[in-house]
């Protein structure tokens, strides 16, 4: 699995890393955002009810819950508010001061968790905003509406066991669109070998019935994999993964308003929306594939054409970008595929950052520039690999013995190879022997582009 989204707080610290600080800390401080999360868990919080300044986001709630009997976690999860939801209820209570005793009777229906006013923050850098999305969400499969597991039978077990097997088939569906994209290639290529048929010269009919295709790339059947709805849906219907860049980007004003913001392989647009509706000034939003289409036109129905500018290409193939812009202030991507890596795409995110990232020109300390003068900054800009050990029965279960008696009839042959794949599969967490162990951590700033 992969950590995505926002960076992830590491502790690790090896000597080798402290020798190369000195001779490299010009560069840690030009590109990781490091600095400004730790300027951000430094920020004061308020109350929500009263002028009391607290040391940190967590101080602050617990004195509200004590003190005037308001828990807005609890509140949250109860109500299974979404990422938007959570930012308006906040930025609601900032604004309009309602009693706290106003809030108790909440139903999750009030109009103002709907009203995208409510997502201008009220209070710039408010550390509310910026809790992550473990200390927040109660919408994942594996938690009913009040942080309970859903297979103590809380709120249909049924529904959540077909919700895993839908998006389990879905992924298999994107999986066989990109195979049959091959499929086909390689039947062309076995038909082409074939030279006559009963005296007949394929060539010949080829020449007079074909026209002139030129050869593709080596990515055509890449992009080619992307022209199609079902493995958008597939992406956008992560809970976990959009809702975790949605919270990161929302909730972080100082970062995107009035910034120019690189999207690389943008696809339907979502991240480029994103930052749009944080406030950044321009986002230039690059894709290759067909899907670029369908993404302009979200753009215009959306309201933000006049914002977002797309590119159709590859980030490889850019020469400039549009109206002279020679360097952006954030690079959003969600570059990630199965183990973090399948996908191949972290060298155009790499070549995006060495070719258009901007890098650190001005001082931390300045206020009247995009991300307070910071210069360049990639989202995510760390990643894990993390492994842990997994009781396979129910694996086995799906993947091998259900080929031994299938109708009555014997298949056991189908599953000679199962060994030799990887399975994609959803997991409970009871079926895990071990806890997650890291076996791969990378920071993007450190990583060159082969």
């Amino acid at each position: 699995m992969s950590d995505h989204g926002h960076p992830p707080k590491s502790t690790e610290n090896t000597a080798s890393e402290e020798e190369n600080s000195s001779s490299t800390g010009s560069e840690d401080g030009d590109n990781n955002w490091d600095d400004w999360v730790e300027d951000v868990q430094n920020t004061p919080a308020f109350s929500l009810f009263d002028d009391h300044q607290f040391p940190t986001a967590e101080a602050a709630l617990t004195y509200d819950k004590e003190t005037h009997g308001f828990d807005l976690v609890s509140v949250c999860k109860s109500l299974e508010l979404d990422t938007h939801q959570r930012l308006r209820l906040v930025n609601y209570i900032r604004s309009e001061r309602p009693p706290a005793a106003d809030l108790s009777h909440l139903q999750g229906s009030e109009v103002f968790l709907s009203d995208d006013k409510y997502l201008k923050p009220a209070q710039i850098d408010d550390p509310l905003l910026q809790l992550q999305m473990n200390e927040w969400s109660s919408d994942s499969d594996e938690e009913g509406p009040l942080g309970k597991p859903s297979g103590d039978g809380s709120k249909h077990p049924e529904s959540q066991t077909l919700r895993r097997k839908v998006r389990h088939l879905e992924e298999r569906l994107a999986k066989a669109q990109r195979e049959l994209v091959d499929y086909r290639r390689l039947v062309n290529t076995r038909i082409s070998n074939v030279t006559s048929i009963g005296g007949i010269d394929l060539d010949e009919v080829r020449k007079e019935d074909s026209p002139e295709v030129s050869p593709r790339d080596d990515d055509t059947h890449y992009f080619e994999s992307y022209n199609e709805q079902a493995i958008h849906y597939t992406m956008l219907t992560d809970r976990v993964r959009t809702t975790t860049y949605a919270t990161f980007i929302l909730s972080n004003p100082s970062l995107f308003q009035g910034a120019v913001v690189m999207d690389v392989g943008c696809g339907t647009g979502i991240l480029s929306l994103l930052a749009a509706q944080a406030g950044a000034k321009r986002v230039i939003a690059v894709e290759a594939s067909k899907i670029a289409d369908k993404a302009e036109a979200i753009f215009k129905g959306s309201g933000y054409a006049d914002v977002i500018t797309l590119v159709r290409s590859k980030v490889e193939d850019l020469k400039t970008l549009p109206d002279d812009i020679t360097r952006v202030d954030v690079i959003i991507s969600e570059w990630m595929g199965y183990a973090l890596l399948y996908e191949s795409m972290l060298d155009s995110v790499l070549h995006a950052r060495d070719r258009f990232l901007k890098p650190n020109t001005t001082p931390l300390s300045s206020t009247d520039q995009p991300n307070g003068g910071r210069g360049g900054v990639m989202a995510p800009s760390q990643c894990r690999m993390m492994l842990a050990l997994c009781d396979p029965q129910s694996l086995i279960k799906q993947h091998v013995t259900f080929w031994n008696d299938v109708y009555g009839f014997n298949m056991s042959a189908m599953a000679a190879e199962v060994y030799d794949d990887a399975i994609i599969d959803h997991v409970s967490k009871e079926c895990l022997l071990s806890a997650p162990s890291s076996i791969k951590v990378d920071t993007f700033f450190h990583l060159r582009n082969n």
